[in-house]
């Protein structure tokens, strides 16, 4: 049996201290988008949960997040917290699979209205996490 990872105190933080933590600046959006992308590095290879991982951009997000949050322009009460979607809510330009393989290729042009609301807050999408058929 296979040791488990050790979860990072920074993935067990509610919004709330996340976003304290962001204000005193003890933390920002890209030490919690590390502490999150260190988690499902290790963890999903063992229960495949995500369907779209793109580290490079979330890091970029966090960054675009920090910034906001240094100048004091947070978008709005969710600015810089990693946040993940199932993947029937679409993104645009990432496969639309929604647990179903007949969906392959579908590559949706815009947003579904959830992640239209949680981008426009400021969100961090980590990822678009996996369904069943």
């Amino acid at each position: 049996m296979t040791a488990q990872p050790t979860i990072t105190p920074t993935i067990e933080m509610t919004g709330a201290a996340l976003t304290a933590a962001y204000a005193s600046g003890d933390l920002t959006p890209v030490d919690a988008a590390e502490s999150v992308l260190s988690d499902i590095a290790a963890r999903n290879g063992v229960i495949n949960a995500f369907t779209d991982l793109d580290p490079a951009q979330v890091l970029q997000d966090a960054a675009a997040s920090a910034a906001r949050w240094e100048r004091g322009e947070q978008r709005g009460p969710l600015d810089g917290l990693p946040v993940t979607v199932k993947e029937n809510f679409v993104r645009a330009g990432i496969p639309a699979h929604a647990g179903v393989a007949g969906t392959a290729g579908v590559v949706p042009e815009r947003d579904s209205p959830v992640v239209e609301r949680l981008l426009e807050q400021g969100a961090v999408i980590v990822g678009s996490t996996t369904m069943p058929d």
